[in-house]
């Protein structure tokens, strides 16, 4: 608050502008508190000049004229302030680019330029004294006089709508009273209608009573027949209710048993998965182990195999080249090498078989 903010011109020692905060404060227009506060905190300042040699109320009245809180605030701390002149020989109020206040800023300023003056001396300091304070004579009638033409505009303004208004007013008020003079009226015919009406029934002959009597009452009776078959259709629609209601609760745990026997099955289910796949595994390790004997035993297999069937051709061909007795002579004499290999390639697969059943057991 105490701090002067100084800024030089450049490539030179001349100060361009210095400011103190409460010299910034006015010119971007910070509200009252805020000036307020800085002039607690800091009293001189009310009296510190910047490099323009303009005092805080200078630069109140050039930058924030309508703000009369703070020129108020300004006046009070500093009354003098208000004849000071800046670098130039203006006077605060000079700077000043709106001159409409109000009249109690006014007196106040007027109580200022007495207070600033009467500390003055100087025939030189009287006379301009003298020449504010017709300035501020004059500002003070033109301001009058704007006040009072504003008031005018504003009566004549204001007396037009009144009087449009009371037009207005009356339209309405002649509209309703002849809505409600028609609807008295109408209301008056209601009446003498239902009058004569209620006369009319009052000196009707004594059968015409009684006829509407037997009306009546067979009106009631037709009611009351209607009331009770009314009465049974609620009775019959409130048994299908508390029907359907037992039905919902039947089918709530028909669904509560479906959806545990849901779920058991799908216990089940993932079960007999797990019982697929030990199978799939095992069927998968008992293929491998067969694969690997097949491996193992098959060149002997495969040997008998090709014996076989090419001592099976050898018959053939020697069946076609000699005839049935050539066939009897052959089947004999290969009697005994067929047997011998069919007994060996029978006891090589009844052990395979062995093997197979013994793995599987095993398994």
């Amino acid at each position: 608050i105490r701090t002067w903010v100084v800024k030089y011109e450049k490539k030179s020692t001349e100060i361009r502008w210095k400011l103190l905060p409460i010299h910034a404060a006015i010119i971007f227009r910070a509200p009252v508190f805020v000036v307020r506060t800085f002039i607690e905190t800091y009293p001189e300042s009310v009296m510190l000049r910047d490099v323009q040699m303009m005092l805080p109320l200078h630069l109140g009245f050039r930058h924030n004229p309508k703000d009369e809180e703070v020129l108020e605030l300004l006046l009070n701390e500093c009354p003098k302030a208000i004849c000071e002149p800046d670098i130039r020989g203006r006077t605060p109020h000079m700077l000043c680019r709106d001159g409409t206040f109000s009249a109690k800023f006014l007196q106040i300023y007027s109580e200022s330029w007495s207070l600033a003056s009467s500390s003055k001396k100087t025939p030189q300091s009287y006379n301009r004294d003298k020449h504010l304070e017709n300035e501020v004579r004059n500002q003070l009638e033109e301001n009058r006089v704007n006040y009072i033409k504003q008031i005018d505009i504003s009566q004549s303004q204001y007396s037009e709508r009144v009087t449009i208004l009371n037009d207005n007013h009356e339209k309405e008020i002649r509209k309703l009273r002849e809505d409600a003079r028609l609807e008295k009226e109408e209301l008056v015919k209601t009446h003498e209608k239902e009058m004569k009406a209620l006369k009319n029934k009052s000196t009707s002959p004594p059968r015409l009573l009684q006829k509407d009597e037997t009306i009546l009452a067979d009106r009631i009776i037709d009611l009351e027949s209607e009331l009770e078959l009314k009465q049974t259709e609620t009775q019959t629609l409130q048994s299908v209710i508390d029907g359907m209601r037992e039905y919902s609760k039947m089918i709530s745990s028909q669904m509560r048993k479906a959806s545990q026997d849901q779920n058991k099955l799908q216990r089940l289910i993932m079960h007999q998965q797990g019982e697929l796949e030990g199978a799939r595994e095992m069927r998968a390790q008992l293929l491998k182990t067969l694969l690997q004997q097949e491996v193992e035993d098959g060149p002997n297999l495969t040997s008998i195999r090709i014996e076989i069937e090419e001592t099976m051709r050898a018959v053939k061909l020697r069946l076609d080249a000699f005839g049935e007795s050539e066939v009897q002579s052959v089947s004999e004499n290969k009697s005994d090498d067929l047997g011998s290999k069919l007994e060996q390639y029978v006891q090589v697969k009844s052990e395979e078989d062995d093997n197979v059943s013994a793995i599987t057991e095993d398994v």
